[in-house]
């Protein structure tokens, strides 16, 4: 692999600081060793191990990084693992990420998580054109889109879930989304209340989404029904109408 920049936090690393004079190794379809350090592609999420289609994420990977990587970024906070979260780039596309290639090839969804916004703004409409186009993993069932009244069978993984927003409030320190009559046993989505204020400056007023049509994306659980914790506000999609689509004008200013 040609030695070529990277940059960390603002600094300038040479890739072969790495000590990688071989191809980065992709373990799944969303990481890959570089010179013994494991590194995760942020704000993307591969099928797991043991999953359907780990085994074709990982070696649509692995395809694309023999292209080389002409350059990474540190887009957030290393995770609990100690794995370096960065945005990468192939080494003869220019200034395309591996995230996006991934997700035009449908072997990872998107989980936001950094910072840019625009760069995820662009990724959701990539995988909206892969999901449409039913390519990788939106062939299968197991990844389909979960409408919120059967939320029940996304519990215990990461997926998308859509319905209409019944309610929503604040209730102490959560704000919350109930898509049923029955807050104790429907679909709910929430978030931090300090966060859901935080982020009605990016135009996203949670409260204001009654009666509206959403996607929300993220590790399905059971808290009194099926849930799903919002630490992004780019975990949720206004989907009813154009008009409604909050995150245009990031996706426009890419």
């Amino acid at each position: 692999m040609n030695r070529r920049s990277a940059i960390f936090g603002g600094a300038a690393i040479a890739v072969g600081s790495f000590g990688a004079r071989r191809s980065p190794h992709a373990l799944s379809g969303d990481s890959f060793l570089l010179g013994g350090a494991e590194v995760r592609l942020a704000d993307i999420i591969a099928p797991a191990a043991g999953a359907p289609h780990a085994d074709e994420a990982r070696e649509t990977l692995q395809r694309l990084m023999a292209r080389g990587i002409a350059v990474m970024a540190q887009a957030s906070q290393p995770d609990r693992w100690a794995r370096m979260a960065a945005r990468a780039n192939a080494g003869d596309i220019g200034r395309t990420s591996f995230q996006r290639l991934l997700v035009e090839a449908g072997a990872a969804r998107v989980r936001p998580e950094s910072d840019d916004l625009g760069f995820i703004a662009s990724l959701l409409a990539t995988e909206s054109a892969a999901r449409a186009a039913r390519r990788g993993l939106w062939r299968l069932r197991a990844y389909a889109v979960r409408s919120a009244e059967d939320a029940r069978s996304a519990i215990g993984g990461f997926h998308l879930v859509e319905g209409a927003v019944a309610d929503a409030a604040v209730n102490g320190a959560r704000a919350y989304l109930n898509f049923g009559a029955d807050f104790r046993t429907d679909f709910t989505a929430s978030a931090a209340s300090r966060d859901a204020k935080r982020w009605t400056k990016l135009e996203l007023d949670m409260i204001g989404l009654k009666g509206t049509h959403v996607r929300i994306r993220g590790y399905t659980t059971w808290i009194g029904g099926p849930a799903i914790e919002i630490l992004h506000p780019m975990q949720i999609e206004a989907i009813a109408t154009p008009a409604l689509d909050i995150w245009a004008p990031y996706r426009a200013s890419r």
